[in-house]
């Protein structure tokens, strides 16, 4: 276990070269597939914070309009009512699933399951985002805790705000609460979205690296939403590329979503870098995926978010019979 002393992080560092990922000929391969990513990148919007898995119900959307204040944000976080929802990520090869997302949600007192649309943007507005990323940051970590006790260990995958990431602090302060619960940080993936500014890009990066030098796994998340991806791949250690599940879900009607998927996955080979597909919500999808070489998916066909305690229900389920027989 890695830990930190004093004032200063206790290093381990990876080779400096594990962070030179890109030569000349990735640099090639980037360039030759920003064009395609620029095109489809301006049609749409990245959806990690509006739809955090399935898209919402009913009575999600019914609350849309409901106007928080920052008050109502900052008790909700005090009262944990704001809590982590996990959703399995299934290797596509063995049918295990050694890692789960965690996916934020409140649980309001009246109006039952809120999804991130209702607050998210709020929180970050407020200031209050690395107060709410720790709350859920220590309840998944509990959750986490009493899963191994079953002994299944595994891993959290946790988006994490720019707004966070670009506080020169932030690496101190992730990695001192995982040696408090005294969580390995090669079990944690740092899921980063393409919201980072040029105003805090560099500060970004350099928590990044230093994350990654300490074992941390870095993905980017929602890739192909925005023209951006490509130049954040050039720029970070990254270790993953999640595809949006935009791509996924146009595989059967749009030839050429299809195309940028399968370019997307060849991109990813190319860089040495692991690829989970996210919104799997079919077989003739999750074998579409599986025939393409993903290395990971997530979806509801693979299993649904579960709160809690729940999570070891819901890996039991994607690691043993039901996931198994899906993947056949």
């Amino acid at each position: 276990m890695l830990e930190l002393r004093d004032t200063q992080l206790s290093w381990n560092p990876l080779p400096l070269r594990a962070f030179r990922h890109f030569d000349r000929q990735s640099d090639r391969i980037v360039a030759r597939f920003t064009p395609m990513a620029e095109n489809v990148g301006r049609q749409t919007l990245s959806a990690k914070f509006r739809t955090l898995g399935k898209p919402a119900t009913s009575s999600m959307e019914s609350h849309q309009k409901h106007q928080w204040t920052k008050d109502d944000v900052r008790t909700a976080i005090r009262r944990n009512e704001f809590v982590p929802f996990f959703q399995p990520k299934i290797d596509l090869a063995t049918g295990i699933s050694s890692c789960v997302e965690m996916l934020a949600r409140w649980d309001h007192t009246e109006l039952g399951i809120l999804p991130p649309s209702q607050f998210i943007k709020l929180i970050e507005s407020a200031g209050l985002i690395d107060e709410f990323t720790d709350n859920l940051f220590r309840q998944s970590l509990v959750s986490a805790a009493n899963n191994a006790m079953t002994g299944k260990d595994i891993g959290i995958a946790i988006n994490f705000s720019s707004l966070t990431l670009q506080d020169p602090q932030a690496p101190r302060r992730i990695c001192s609460l995982l040696n408090e619960y005294g969580f390995p940080f090669d079990q944690i993936t740092i899921e980063v979205t393409e919201s980072a500014t040029p105003e805090n890009l560099s500060s970004v990066i350099k928590s990044l690296t230093t994350l990654r030098s300490q074992g941390f796994k870095i993905s980017i998340d929602d890739f192909g939403t925005g023209y951006s991806s490509l130049k954040l791949l050039s720029k970070m250690p990254f270790t993953e590329l999640k595809i949006d599940r935009m791509f996924v879900a146009g595989i059967s009607e749009n030839k050429k979503l299809t195309s940028i998927l399968e370019s997307i996955v060849h991109l990813a080979e190319k860089l040495n870098l692991n690829t989970v597909a996210e919104g799997i919500e079919t077989k003739a999808q999750l074998d579409f995926i599986r025939k393409l070489g993903c290395n990971v998916g997530q979806g509801f066909y693979l299993g649904s978010p579960a709160r809690g305690f729940e999570v070891m229900n819901v890996t039991e389920d994607a690691c043993g019979t039901w996931a198994w027989q899906a993947l056949m």
